[in-house]
């Protein structure tokens, strides 16, 4: 008897260790916020999101012919001296992976960028200094 128990709660508990499955688990995706005219150390530079040039994406609730796009730029500063700018076009549906924009100095990845917040929307005007950038590091 005391044999019959102790096989079946050897089976039972080698059922229970077979039947889970391993998953494997995506790491995350946290995207940081630089605010219109802030800037962030990355490796030797200094990142300045320096201007907001244009904003024509559609607004939320209303339809519009075509999505738009967000133009914004990106100052680069190494040692205290400006060494580039780069200007960047986001169209609404940049959300995703695949769709991101990446900052590169100087063949150095520095930053993957996603979108510029906040998205617009109808009868409300968007001060420039309420805007910031999504990003993360490249690694």
């Amino acid at each position: 008897m005391l044999k019959k128990g102790l096989c079946s709660l050897c089976l039972i508990l080698g059922f229970i260790g077979f039947s889970q499955e391993k998953v494997k688990v995506e790491t995350p995706l946290i995207l940081k916020k630089l605010f219109y005219k802030d800037s962030v150390m990355v490796n030797n530079y200094v990142v300045k999101f320096s201007d907001v040039v244009t904003d024509s994406r559609c607004p939320k609730n209303v339809t519009c012919v075509w999505a738009g796009e967000v133009v914004f730029k990106l100052e680069v500063i190494k040692n205290k001296t400006r060494i580039n700018i780069q200007t960047f076009k986001i169209p609404p549906t940049s959300y995703t992976i695949q769709e991101r924009k990446t900052l590169t100095i100087e063949g150095e990845e520095l930053l993957y960028l996603y979108n510029v917040l906040p998205f617009p929307e109808a009868d409300k005007n968007i001060e420039k200094t309420d805007y910031y950038l999504q990003f993360s590091g490249v690694n």
